[in-house]
């Protein structure tokens, strides 16, 4: 989203919910370019409370001093929606449940579809991104390669198809077995990610090229090869700016 100075903002992190309305503890990787900065936070507490409707509240508290206020909307009892409504800035997202046992580089292996969308700098330029791709890692640690189509603002045209370079990717020794938390790198950009399970992981940019989101998913082998494998009703979702 926003913050109260109209500057690009974005968090991806984790929280543990005890069930009675407590959050017993919490980290998550900020960008945050009216501050200039990207960091991250470590939540040591907070509370929550769902509603017989499915709409609730949930309040983080920092260690640092301070908090984030979302409210929330559950989709099922494993997922829902979110917005931000501490008036310190306009964002929106989702949230997952987490499987703690899958908190493991080697839960990460196949061909991963992503969609980052943000924005990119070039010199003091700053213009919208969107990025779209597939990665492929081995659940060793090493992104062996994949393909993406970047549209840059700062740039005069789409790139058209990219091949991505080998690289690797890493669990945080400090936070990656309790918050599922690591890193990687790819396209010469630098990405935190926190795991939701083996089939989905979610990825914020902290590099000084731009900074972007995206969830990214396991692509299934039953992907549609042909124009008769995409037929039928489909809702999608678009956003952006010129």
């Amino acid at each position: 989203g926003v913050d109260t100075t109209g500057a690009y903002i974005a968090r991806v992190g984790s929280f543990v919910a005890d069930g009675n309305g407590r959050i017993t503890s919490g980290l998550e990787d900020v960008v945050s370019l009216g501050n200039g900065t990207t960091y991250l936070v470590s939540f040591t507490g907070g509370t929550y409370e769902i509603q017989s409707n499915g709409r609730g509240v949930v309040v983080f508290q920092a260690a640092s001093g301070g908090g984030l206020q979302l409210n929330l909307v559950m989709g099922s009892t494993s997922q829902g929606l979110l917005v931000q409504t501490d008036l310190n800035a306009t964002s929106s997202g989702s949230f997952n449940q987490q499987t703690t046992t899958q908190f493991t580089a080697a839960a990460l292996k196949g061909s991963y579809v992503f969609d980052l969308a943000g924005i990119s700098f070039s010199g003091r330029n700053v213009a919208p991104i969107s990025n779209a791709g597939q990665l492929i890692v081995d659940g060793a640690g090493n992104l062996t390669g994949g393909l993406q189509d970047i549209n840059d603002g700062n740039q005069t045209a789409p790139s058209g198809p990219l091949a991505i370079s080998a690289s690797t990717y890493q669990l945080d020794p400090a936070n990656g077995s309790t918050f599922g938390r690591g890193s990687l790198t790819f396209g010469g950009r630098s990405f935190a990610f926190y795991i939701v399970n083996a089939q989905r992981f979610k990825l914020i940019e902290e590099d000084n090229a731009g900074a972007s989101i995206s969830d990214a998913y396991i692509q299934l082998n039953q992907v549609a090869t042909s124009n008769a494998g995409l037929s039928g009703g489909y809702v999608y979702l678009v956003g952006g700016s010129t």
